[in-house]
Parts: structure tokens; C-alpha cells; sequence
């Protein structure tokens, strides 16, 4: 899975969402003030927290915790979180 080529997955995260490759994603309008900056936000964006029980609550919906997406382009905040893990060869 693409999140699990760019991130470790948290054991018992604090925030629900933070397994998500969503929360990383300059598509997601949602996460704008906490990981996307207003500047590299998407012109298409991705809708697909309306209906994740993780970032809503609401138990009606299905879990949509997504590993892969082909439209996934990573933001500033997730280039940074994943730059300690390169490794120049």
C-alpha cells in the first residue's frame, strides 16, 4: 500500500485520522489548517471524509481509512514528517 511506502503506522493514535493517507494529501480540504497549507491546496479537491466514520463520528458511516489513492499528491506537512526517514545513497 502507498501508506505504508511513506509512513509508519501509529499503535493507539491519538488522532483517529492520523493512519490515513488522506491527512497527508493537498486534495483534502478538510485538513487544511492542521497539515495542508491554504497555497498548495488542490484545485480538485477530495470529499471523501463526509463519509468516514474516523473523521466524522458518526457510526452510520463505513470506516474509510484509505491506504492507496491514485490521485494522492503529498503536502508540505507530510514531506516534512517523512524526510527523517530518507536515506542518501
Amino acid at each position: 500500500m502507498l501508506f505504508e511506502q511513506l509512513f509508519t503506522e501509529v499503535d493507539d493514535p491519538v488522532t483517529l485520522c492520523v493512519n490515513c493517507l488522506c491527512k497527508y494529501c493537498t486534495h483534502n480540504v478538510y485538513e487544511v489548517h492542521n497539515t495542508v497549507t491554504p497555497d498548495e491546496t488542490s484545485e480538485q479537491p477530495c470529499l471523501s471524509c463526509d463519509e468516514c466514520r474516523e473523521y466524522t463520528g458518526d457510526f452510520a458511516h463505513r470506516r474509510v481509512i484509505k491506504e492507496s489513492c491514485n490521485s494522492f499528491i503529498i503536502s508540505d506537512y507530510g514531506a516534512r514528517r517523512k524526510k527523517g526517514k530518507f536515506r542518501i545513497i
